[in-house]
């Protein structure tokens, strides 16, 4: 088994974050196109994270789920609870 050297570990890890560096460079610039400031979008997703229940719909939005109990649960480990008659789009079933 080859030592993995400083080097070669560098490498691998240039290309992952030279294109996060890119998307978020990318990002800003179509904010600033579209006349929106990346610093106050930034600001807006962190404090939306802090809000259990915006997590809790993020994840169930993004999440195939069999069943709806399924969903229950999983909104409950965030801290969240969900209504029965309501989906994650909000719209009564």
């Amino acid at each position: 088994m080859k030592k993995l050297s400083l080097r070669s570990a560098g490498l691998g890890l240039a290309a992952p974050v030279g294109a996060l560096i890119f998307a978020l460079l990318l990002c800003a610039l179509i904010l600033v196109i579209t006349g929106h400031s990346p610093v106050e979008v930034v600001d807006q997703m962190v404090k939306s994270v802090q809000r259990p229940r915006t997590v809790a719909n993020s994840l169930n939005s993004a999440t195939t789920f069999t069943s709806r109990p399924s969903r229950w649960r999983s909104a409950s480990r965030c801290g969240c609870s969900t209504s029965a008659s309501t989906a994650s789009t909000g719209s009564p079933r």
